[in-house]
């Protein structure tokens, strides 16, 4: 499949994940629980996974196996992947420990590890707090999509609140606000229109917040609160299913029930607790890079059972850039000389 000249890379919305080492081939990428939306990201569509060179994919999901319809399209999708494509050897790595029983009763024919992106942030992005103590400008900040799950409201009674949110339109705008009446939102610009707020300027936003929130009751691993812990932000949070407080501890972080007075309450306990922001960011790194080494545990177990060399931290190409998102797929694919259909052939692809 390769060329004497290297196709050109493109970019798709759909094609998602990290080629992470090259020899032997390992591919991060995600399972968006789409049944209709490429699935498994990048392994759904057969230009990417139809060749015959054997690659390990790793497949970190991107919601909770809790959800039965979520549960059934990772399955459904896995299952036709490893029946046509079986030179492939398939990992699931679920973010919270409750979902393995689940999964592995559902897909006893593959590996299922407990393992957290979240690791892979860019510290250099995120880079603590200030070295001298300042009067915090914001009660709170909440990094949260314009999305129902993420229960934006519950913050509404939270003291000089800032909201960075993402994942709507101008017309919506008026509905975000109505959420949190009293809060900065610095992403709407002029008439209104979404603005994208670099990792630099959200770090410093942090900087100068008292903590970060999180208030969802169901979600994957959630970077932001990563991006929180490597700023030095202790981090008040609602009970949730999906893994998304690996990282949490009580040296990080406060409990509170899912109510905007409670909430509100949390909060505001914050300085008593007398957080250390330089000793939450230095746990953050040690975590981070604990689970970067629990990563290549994992996968020296799947490459052992198959015969193949073990692998190193250095070796490994994670990820994450500056905005913490995941590298195109289809750059490293062009790095190794695939031939890869234009991106207009993506557009139709029929998923089994």
């Amino acid at each position: 499949m390769s060329s004497d000249k290297p196709a050109e890379p493109f970019k798709h919305p759909r094609v998602m994940g990290t080629l992470i080492c090259k020899d032997p081939p390992l591919i991060l990428g995600g399972m968006n629980g789409l049944p209709n939306g490429y699935p498994l990201n990048s392994a759904s569509l057969d230009a990417f996974i139809g060749h015959q060179r054997p690659m390990y994919y790793f497949f970190c999901p991107q919601w909770s196996f809790t959800q039965p319809k979520y549960l059934k399209t990772a399955v459904d999708a896995l299952k036709d992947r490893m029946k046509r494509f079986p030179q492939h050897t398939y990992t699931i790595l679920v973010n919270d420990p409750i979902d393995l029983p689940t999964v592995r009763a559902a897909l006893p024919e593959i590996g299922v590890y407990v393992w957290n992106t979240n690791c892979t942030a860019d510290p250099k992005a995120f880079s603590g707090p200030p070295i001298e103590p300042t009067e915090p400008e914001f009660g709170a900040v909440y990094n949260a999509r314009y999305s129902p799950y993420k229960r934006i409201e519950l913050a509404a009674q939270v003291e000089r609140l800032c909201l960075i949110s993402r994942g709507w339109k101008a017309e919506q705008a008026g509905a975000l606000r109505s959420l949190v009446p009293n809060a900065y939102i610095p992403n709407i610009g002029e008439d209104d229109q979404p603005r994208v707020l670099p990792p630099k300027e959200i770090a410093s936003i942090s900087a100068r917040s008292r903590c970060g929130l999180m208030l969802s009751g169901l979600e994957g691993q959630t970077r932001a609160i990563m991006e929180y812990l490597l700023c030095g932000l202790p981090v008040v949070t609602t009970p949730n299913y999906g893994g998304r407080d690996r990282f949490l501890t009580p040296s990080n972080s406060l409990f509170a029930a899912p109510d905007p007075a409670s909430v509100a309450a949390t909060v505001a306990m914050v300085p008593a607790v007398g957080f250390d922001r330089h000793a939450i960011r230095a746990e953050a790194l040690r975590a981070m890079e604990k689970e970067k080494n629990l990563l290549v545990q994992i996968v020296n177990v799947v490459l052992q059972a198959k015969g193949e060399r073990a692998i190193r931290l250095e070796e490994l190409r994670l990820p994450h850039k500056a905005s913490s998102e995941p590298n195109r797929l289809s750059y490293y694919f062009t790095e190794l000389g695939y031939e890869l259909p234009p991106p207009e052939a993506f557009v139709s692809a029929s998923l089994t």
